[in-house]
């Protein structure tokens, strides 16, 4: 409403966060989702939610990640622009680093395993050796193995 009465959207909220930092550190899932649907380009949501994934920062993997589990449920077409921004790989590359980690990256990889492009990205033999060794351990929690299942059936379907 503010926006439409001629609000402006300053894409940096301090030194330290942008505004999509911000909104997925917060939890803010409806700012990020508006964010999205504005497609203004210094207003990269995709990148910065793929750059949080990346970060030193255990709480800004953490919340980027749990911020993309219900945007990837939201619309069939974000998950290609997570793919682009490097998403898909990044949440791969956090498959070996705990079981929290693996437990909200799995959950998000679910939500997108069955797409093509998904599915070439897990298709390496590094992941589907790493997927399998998560799905063999004896430490793994029921509902990491039921993700890890639904991954590698979407990989062969």
């Amino acid at each position: 409403q503010l926006l439409r009465l001629g609000a402006s959207i300053d894409p940096i909220v301090n030194e330290k966060f942008t505004l999509v930092q911000w909104a997925a550190i917060n939890c803010h899932i409806n700012i990020l989702k508006y964010f999205i649907e504005l497609k203004r380009a210094d207003i990269p949501v995709w990148q910065t939610l793929t750059d949080m994934l990346l970060s030193a920062d255990v709480q800004e993997i953490e919340c980027s990640a749990r911020m993309l589990d219900p945007l990837s449920k939201m619309s069939t077409e974000y998950f290609e622009e997570l793919y682009n921004a490097g998403g898909v790989e990044a949440l791969i590359s956090l498959l070996d680093k705990g079981e929290e980690l693996q437990s909200v990256c799995t959950l998000v990889l679910q939500n997108i395993s069955y797409q093509q492009l998904v599915k070439q990205a897990l298709g390496s033999e590094q992941v589907v050796s790493h997927l399998t060794k998560l799905l063999a351990s004896q430490n793994i929690v029921d509902k990491l193995q039921w993700r890890v299942v639904v991954i590698l059936s979407d990989m062969v379907t």
